[in-house]
């Protein structure tokens, strides 16, 4: 898709972490946004604590069989990385869940066809930005953001977002898989 000035528009999805924290996630993850009670998703013991458990999704692959879901509170997962306080949530509170699809390939150019929950706090929906309104990462931002996020942009009336590094976050997530 191109802008008015001939432009390439890349296709994001906007997340929101507590009040303050603006997330962008490239479109290319299949994103889907499914609201669940903390009890419908099963712990399992000696998780990271950014781990809330697996849900059995209703989202049905193509050989027949429903899925477990990993389920991530992604504020909790990226606090230390984004230096902010992650809510606390009540056993009964529901939660906002992105569904994300791993579409990369492997070896054998194969679809993964990975499916990972995000738990936010609110969805922005799409964001079309232009290679002119994405920035590099201010150098004042830390070190450690710079293999998670490759870029930000300014979107909600000017409010900055990072935009997530995909492949950095599969990997980081690798633990649950």
């Amino acid at each position: 898709m191109t802008n008015d000035q001939g432009q390439t528009v890349r296709d994001y999805f906007g997340l929101r972490l507590g009040n303050h924290v603006r997330l962008l996630l490239p479109w290319e993850c299949s994103p889907e946004v499914m609201v669940l009670s903390r009890r419908e998703i099963y712990p399992i013991p000696g998780m990271v604590d950014a781990c809330l458990g697996v849900y059995s999704h209703e989202m049905v692959r193509a050989n027949g069989h429903s899925p477990l879901l990993w389920v991530i509170d992604l504020a909790d997962w990226l606090s230390d990385l984004m230096g902010f306080q992650p809510p606390v949530l009540s056993e009964t509170e529901e939660l906002t869940v992105v569904v994300i699809t791993d579409n990369s390939k492997d070896g054998e150019m194969l679809t993964k066809q990975q499916l990972l929950g995000l738990v936010v706090s609110a969805v922005a929906g799409k964001v079309s930005l232009s290679p002119d309104q994405v920035a590099p990462l201010p150098p004042k931002a830390k070190p450690v953001l710079a293999p998670y996020c490759t870029g930000w942009a300014r979107i909600d009336g000017g409010k900055m977002a990072a935009i997530l590094n995909l492949p950095a976050l599969w990997a980081a997530t690798a633990i649950v898989h």
